[in-house]
């Protein structure tokens, strides 16, 4: 009798025992904490790149530690979205990063990759599998949403280093305004909108108040080449001016009206003190570049050689040559002096 109580005893205090060690020692496979970060062992191993835990997809990274809220890849070609709980996504739609960011998941799971995608009849740009907002692609936008914005204004802020005095220079903002179409690039050259014309230089800046050929790639007020898209050449060449000339008030508008009108090299930050130069807009908007004109009982000059620019006093002090007639004086508002009226 006292050896069977000896027994039951001895099986007791194993039991006992037993009871208090980690059931994880006699599981196949089982999850642990480690510090915050969840891992999966199986036969005392932990569990690395993707595994299938209870019907769903877990990602580990090489040290064990499940990985959260983020894009995920074994190849580094197949990206999925492993949500908060570390489970895979498989369906389609976006899903929020850890961090923020979006991605998109197509049915099944796999993530878009790099470049434009057209998702719900927007596009959107990914720079790995991640959205890009608020920012220029290139000759693109896409807003705060990461939607590629069509018919679209936007203006950024730039820096010119001015002459504001014999040999003193400071930094000067101001203010340059871009349009992206119907295709969502960025305008260059001419372009019809809301009923107006307006025109863009080749990096796709808006003009303002400055007189531009036909082919929108010439300033003939301050520049010392003519851009065209026969090439690059000189100003006073024939090429040059055989161009119609139009000019774009300080909105960028093109004007139609027939008038006298003031135009700018670039932009006035430049030239905080000139008075432009003088041209002569005819009715519909072509620059008049054939000679004398009489306007309000006054006489002016709008060279031929100079695409229609006025002469003025501050050519060769209060005279200008004209070929063919000799030396006539003109004001600083581009009227003769000398000329019968």
């Amino acid at each position: 009798m006292s050896s069977i109580k000896k027994f039951t005893a001895l099986f007791l205090t194993v039991l006992l025992l037993v009871s208090f060690i980690p059931q994880a020692a006699f599981a196949a496979s089982c999850w642990a904490k480690e510090g915050s970060s969840w891992i999966y062992v199986t036969n005392g191993k932990r569990a690395t790149g993707w595994k299938k835990i209870s019907g769903k997809w877990y990602f580990f990274n090489p040290g064990g530690i499940m990985i959260s809220g983020s894009a995920v890849s074994e190849d580094n070609r197949d990206y999925y979205f492993v949500g908060s709980d570390g489970a895979m996504k498989t369906k389609a739609g976006w899903y929020k990063t850890s961090w923020g960011s979006w991605v998109y998941a197509r049915s099944g799971g796999k993530l878009v990759a790099e470049g434009w995608k057209k998702i719900g009849g927007k596009w959107y740009y990914f720079d790995g599998s991640y959205l890009l907002t608020d920012c220029y692609i290139g000759d693109y936008y896409v807003d705060g949403n990461g939607v590629m914005v069509t018919n679209f204004w936007t203006s950024g802020k730039s820096q010119a280093h001015v002459e504001v005095s014999d040999g003193v220079f400071e930094w000067r903002d101001f203010i340059v305004w871009s349009y992206y179409g119907s295709s969502g690039k960025k305008c260059t050259g001419w372009k019809k909108i809301g009923g107006s014309w307006y025109c863009f230089n080749p990096h796709g800046q808006l003009f303002e108040q400055q007189v531009i050929s036909a082919d929108g790639l010439f300033t003939p007020t301050g520049n010392t080449y003519y851009y065209s898209s026969a090439g690059l050449s000189n100003p006073d060449s024939e090429d040059a001016r055989a161009q119609k000339m139009y000019f774009v008030d300080e909105g960028g508008k093109m004007q139609t009206k027939a008038g006298l009108v003031r135009s700018y090299a670039d932009y006035k930050v430049f030239y905080p003190n000139s008075k432009g130069e003088i041209y002569y807009v005819q009715e519909g908007g072509e620059i008049f570049t054939g000679g004398w004109k009489q306007l309000n009982g006054n006489w002016y000059y709008f060279d031929p050689a100079e695409c229609g620019k006025a002469a003025r006093s501050h050519y060769e002090g209060q005279s200008y040559y004209i070929e063919g007639e000799g030396a006539y004086h003109f004001d600083e508002n581009g009227i003769c002096l000398d000329k019968d009226k």
